[in-house]
C-alpha cells in the first residue's frame, strides 16, 4: 500500500494557473487554465506538461477564469474574461466551438458545471453573473438563459442528480450568491426551493453518493456549503423543503471537494489546503495538507483519489500524491 507522497509544486512563469481539473477517465490526466489564455494538458505521473492550447487572441483579454473537462473526457470547456465559452478536442489540442457573450467577464475561477446525466449539457453564470447560462455541446447557439435569478453575483453553481427530492428524478441546479441566498432551479428555470444564510455563499460541495443511499448507515446526504458563517454543513430534515444548518469551520472556503466514497472532505482555505473527514453527525478537521504562499483558487481530485491538485495565486500548481487508488490494488504478481 502506497503512502501518502510530498506536494511537488510545479511553477508557471507566464501563464498564472486560476483554474484546474482532472479528467475524469484518465486518472494521471490534468488540464489548467491560466492568465495567458492557455489550456495547459499536464501528467500527474510524471509532473509534466504533455500539451498547450491557446484561446487568446491579439484583440480580446486573455484570462481564462474557469475550466472542466466533459464527463467522457473527449472536450475540455473553458470561460474567459472575454465573454467567451470555448470548446476544445481533447486528443487534437485543438478548438472545435466557440460561445461568445455569454459567460460573466469576472476576474479569479468562475462557476462552470457539466450535467451530471446529459454529457453535452453545461451551464455557466451570465454575463451579469445573476443568472444561468446554459449550454448545449451540440448546438452552435446558447441552449437556455435563467436571466437575474439572484439579486447579486452568482459565486458558485452545482448539479444534483435526480435522486434528490426537489427534482421529482431529474436533475437540478443549485447556486449560491453575494448576498447570502442559496437557490434549487430546475435546468429549465422553475424555482423549486431557496432559503437565505449570512452573506456570502462563496462555495458548494454536495457529498457525492446519491440521495441518502447511506442513511441506514448513519450518514445522510449534506450539502455544504462556505459562507459568512464559515463552513456549514446544511442536511434536508424530514420535510425535504427544510434546511438544517450547522456551522463546521470559522474559516472560509474558496473551493472544496469530497472524495469518490464521501468519507473526507478537501478544501481551500486561503493558502491552506485542509482535510475533513466526514462523521455521521459532524465535519472534523483533520489538519492542514499544505500550503502555498498565497491564495488557492481552484483545486480538484484524481478520478480514483490518487492526486490532489490546487492552483494558487504564487503561479504554481500544487501536486500531490495521496495514495494508491481507491478501487483496489493495480498491481500484479506471479504465485509459484
Amino acid at each position: 500500500m502506497q503512502e501518502e507522497g510530498s506536494v511537488q509544486f510545479l511553477h508557471q512563469k507566464s501563464n498564472s494557473p486560476v483554474c484546474c481539473a482532472f479528467h475524469p477517465k484518465d486518472r494521471y490526466t490534468f488540464a489548467f487554465g491560466g492568465s495567458d489564455g492557455e489550456i495547459a494538458i499536464l501528467s500527474a505521473l510524471r509532473g509534466e506538461l504533455v500539451r498547450t492550447v491557446s484561446l487568446a487572441t491579439l484583440s480580446l483579454a486573455r484570462a481564462l477564469n474557469a475550466l472542466t473537462f466533459s464527463p467522457d473526457g473527449s472536450k475540455v470547456i473553458a470561460t474567459s474574461v472575454s465573454r467567451k465559452v470555448s470548446i476544445v478536442d481533447v486528443e487534437r489540442g485543438t478548438p472545435v466551438l466557440a460561445y461568445d457573450n455569454c459567460v460573466s467577464p469576472g476576474e479569479g475561477r468562475q462557476p462552470l458545471v457539466m450535467h451530471p446525466g446529459q454529457p453535452y449539457l453545461a451551464a455557466c453564470i451570465t454575463v451579469n453573473a445573476r443568472g444561468i447560462t446554459l449550454l448545449d455541446l451540440r448546438m452552435p447557439l446558447p441552449f437556455d438563459f435563467i436571466y437575474d435569478l439572484h439579486e447579486d453575483s452568482i459565486n458558485d453553481l452545482c448539479f444534483l442528480d435526480g435522486s434528490w427530492p426537489w427534482g421529482s428524478g431529474k436533475p437540478v441546479l443549485v447556486s449560491g450568491s453575494s448576498v447570502g441566498q442559496v437557490k434549487v432551479n430546475s435546468v429549465d428555470g422553475r424555482p423549486l426551493c431557496a432559503f437565505t444564510t449570512e452573506p456570502p455563499v462563496t462555495c458548494l460541495a454536495p457529498s457525492p453518493e446519491p440521495y441518502n443511499t447511506t442513511v441506514s448507515q448513519g450518514y445522510p446526504s449534506v450539502m455544504m456549503a462556505s459562507t459568512g458563517e464559515g463552513l456549514v454543513c446544511w442536511c434536508v430534515g424530514e420535510r425535504p423543503w427544510k434546511w438544517e444548518s450547522k456551522q463546521v469551520s470559522p474559516s472560509r472556503v474558496s473551493r472544496m471537494k469530497y472524495t469518490h466514497s464521501g468519507g473526507l472532505l478537501y478544501s481551500a482555505q486561503g493558502r491552506s489546503v485542509n482535510r475533513y473527514r466526514r462523521y455521521p453527525e459532524s465535519h472534523q478537521c483533520v489538519g492542514e495538507v499544505y500550503a502555498h504562499t498565497a491564495p488557492i483558487l481552484d483545486l480538484d481530485l484524481s478520478p480514483y483519489n490518487e492526486y490532489l491538485i490546487s492552483a494558487g495565486q504564487d503561479s504554481k500548481i500544487g501536486l500531490l500524491r495521496l495514495g494508491s487508488p481507491n478501487h483496489g490494488w493495480t498491481q500484479y504478481c506471479e504465485f509459484t
